[in-house]
């Protein structure tokens, strides 16, 4: 078995570089899609269930995004008709359930 030389560098500790994991954004799963389509061309099915991993996860996505700008604007329209804006301290009492009168 060849030995090799020790060093001093290889013998120091090495420092971690925390990788911050990429925001997975509409864009960027669409964009997977699409290289993961090109890769089924070329491999046939063995890439088939990343492409259909992708694909969920891609409706789930929008799916979120949707509900997230339907209840912006469920905001919005609450607040236009309350005339001002909801005071965070008293927000969870428009959860609760008042006792019938």
């Amino acid at each position: 078995m060849a030995k090799f030389p020790a060093s001093r560098a290889a013998a120091m500790p090495r420092e971690r570089t925390e990788v911050k994991p990429k925001e997975i954004t509409v864009e960027r799963v669409e964009r997977a899609l699409a290289y993961c389509a090109y890769l089924i061309t070329i491999y046939g099915s063995k890439v088939v269930p990343i492409f259909e991993r992708l694909e969920r996860e891609l409706a789930a996505l929008k799916q979120e995004q949707s509900t997230m700008e339907r209840a912006n604007k469920f905001l919005e329209a609450y607040r236009e008709q309350r005339g001002g804006t909801i005071d965070t301290v008293s927000a969870p009492l428009l959860l609760t359930t008042r006792p019938a009168a």
